[in-house]
């Protein structure tokens, strides 16, 4: 289904798992207005898109770009939480939740943000 126009009832889901797929998406912000749509209320999403750290702003690109494997925006993590208007949320790093030692043996960089959202 279309992430930006999903055919669902409102208030369906307990929980959403969206895990780097925003980045590909025409319209990211229709997108997550649309998860919180279907979401109950204090439903929950666990929301994770792939960060340029050294970005000031999320770029964008306007359509898939082919040498970002055709990402439509290079987000900021500095802007991302901007997106989150109507959620209440919490930010988790790997370091908040393993070791550097587990970070390097599963392979899960240090740059990743988990971000913990719930309808409001």
């Amino acid at each position: 289904a279309d992430a930006q126009a999903l055919p669902l009832r409102d208030g369906i889901f307990d929980a959403i798992a969206v895990l780097h797929m925003l980045e590909h998406v025409d319209d990211d912000r229709r997108a997550l207005r649309e998860i919180r749509r279907v979401l109950k209320p204090g439903g929950q999403a666990l929301i994770m898109v792939p960060f340029g750290m050294h970005l000031a702003n999320t770029i964008e690109y306007g359509r898939g770009n082919e040498v970002m494997f055709g990402h439509v925006r290079d987000y900021s993590p500095r802007d991302f939480s901007a997106r989150l208007e109507g959620f209440s949320f919490q930010s988790v790093t790997p370091g908040d939740l393993m070791t550097e030692e587990e970070q390097f043996r599963f392979g899960i960089p240090a740059s990743q943000i988990i971000f913990l959202c719930e309808k409001q």
